[in-house]
């Protein structure tokens, strides 16, 4: 947001201060309003805590609802915590929680596959869950995302990668943001034989890179590793990876076939 813009949000909702901090906090929720994202806003008592929730109410698509503020006090304690922060303990069977991949020695964990996200209706909001518990632990966080042939065709593509993108990251960090990873994989070249044009795969990794730049900053978005996925094979990862904006390639299949290793050597 511009300056002036967030001067009549601070005016609209009575805000008075002029830190760059503050700023900061106003374009954050307004940034996160339209999503379906849980906020969590904490700050000592009399610092205006109370606004935040109302400007994300206001902006989100929900503002003609009515808003409704909730004693989170009278919640069972432990219950608020996995709500907002998501599930280490419990009885879920089958699945992994950071501890016991970090007790294996993981260092890496692919989060968002279209199969997850299918499959297990994983959304935005447990991904963003996700990727910050893997950050907490210092694993790195491959986050995947990529459209449907239908988005595709509609045109839609960039505006679903940019969707899936900015409620991934809510809360992440300018720091911590380097310690994550994107990998763009459509949806409809996984596993099928398909693969995008290199233009394609180039114009969709470049405006991901643009979006962390909306995010962040220039610095940031040019150091951010982002790969590409989706059919990668001997064959074609070569000139994918030559791409500007191309920084490796997330290889699914292929890995398991004797050319792999033209993949791993293909500059060589």
């Amino acid at each position: 947001m511009t300056r002036a813009e967030i001067q009549q949000v601070k005016q609209r909702f009575g805000i008075i201060g002029n830190t760059e901090a503050l700023s900061r906090a106003i374009d954050v929720a307004i940034q996160v309003a339209p999503t379906d994202l849980s906020v969590l806003i904490t700050g000592e008592s009399g610092v205006g805590k109370e606004s935040f929730p109302q400007i994300i109410h206001q902006y989100s698509r929900r503002k003609h609802g009515q808003y409704i503020a909730v004693n989170c006090g009278a919640i069972p304690e432990g219950t608020i915590d996995s709500e907002l922060f998501g599930h280490e303990k419990g009885a879920f069977t089958g699945e992994l929680s950071p501890e016991m991949l970090v007790d294996a020695g993981v260092s890496h964990v692919i989060i968002g596959h279209s199969e997850r996200r299918m499959y297990f209706n994983e959304s935005n909001t447990v991904l963003n869950l996700k990727l910050h518990k893997a950050l907490e632990h210092d694993i790195i966080p491959i986050l995947c995302c990529g459209e449907t042939l239908e988005q595709r065709e509609k045109g839609i593509t960039l505006d679903f990668i940019k969707e899936q993108i900015v409620e991934a990251y809510v809360g992440v960090t300018k720091d911590q943001v380097l310690h994550t990873i994107v990998a763009y994989e459509p949806i409809w070249a996984i596993g099928t034989g398909k693969v995008a044009t290199t233009a394609q795969a180039q114009e969709v990794c470049g405006f991901i890179r643009t979006v962390f730049e909306e995010l962040y900053d220039k610095e940031t978005a040019d150091q951010i590793r982002i790969l590409y996925g989706g059919s990668v094979n001997a064959s074609n990862a070569a000139e994918l990876f030559a791409q500007p904006d191309i920084d490796g390639g997330l290889v699914g299949g292929a890995s398991l076939k004797p050319d792999f290793a033209d993949i791993v050597n293909y500059n060589k």
